[in-house]
């Protein structure tokens, strides 16, 4: 039985995040955010960043905070974060 479903686990390919219209967040603490699947940065200053994740917005919230564009789909934030908010686009 465990190999059985060990062999159907194997056959399931993951999708990936840009697949399934959602963003992928890792946090590190409350210094650092990197998100993947973003559209675009839509508002970003010291203690604001909004980013269009396709289907929702995400805005983080704090203080000194700092972007950087890792690649299109992918921007890690860091800084004092305080509040991450989620909205549907």
């Amino acid at each position: 039985m465990i190999k059985k479903v060990k062999r159907q686990l194997e056959d399931i390919s993951p999708l990936e995040t840009s697949e399934l219209l959602i963003p992928h967040i890792d946090l590190c603490s409350n210094r650092e955010a990197n998100i993947e699947g973003c559209a675009g940065i839509i508002e970003y200053n010291s203690s604001l960043v909004r980013i269009n994740c396709k289907k929702l917005i995400v805005k983080v919230t704090g203080t000194e905070l700092t972007i950087r564009a890792d690649n299109a789909d992918r921007i890690s934030i860091y800084g004092n974060i305080i509040s991450l908010d989620f909205t549907g686009a």
